[in-house]
């Protein structure tokens, strides 16, 4: 199995992105502005801001309780 590029990534994402802007009943589109929606802006794909990083577990985590906009946790 060949592995994807950088770009081919991106763009598998922004195309699942796009989709669910468009079709998800969780967009922040309101359903008029679904009908026209056609994808989201972005800025060209450019590998020269791609970070890569490590993950480092935190043994001793501290919970959080994050309010979502509807007032949920």
């Amino acid at each position: 199995m060949k592995t994807k590029t950088y770009e081919e990534k991106i763009m598998e994402r922004r195309v699942r992105y796009n989709k669910s802007f468009k079709n998800s009943p969780h967009s922040p589109l309101l359903e008029e502005q679904k009908e026209d929606f056609k994808e989201l802006e972005q800025f060209p794909i450019d590998e020269k801001y791609r970070i890569t990083t490590q993950f480092i577990k935190n043994d001793n985590p501290e919970e959080i309780i994050i309010s979502t906009s509807k007032e949920e946790e």
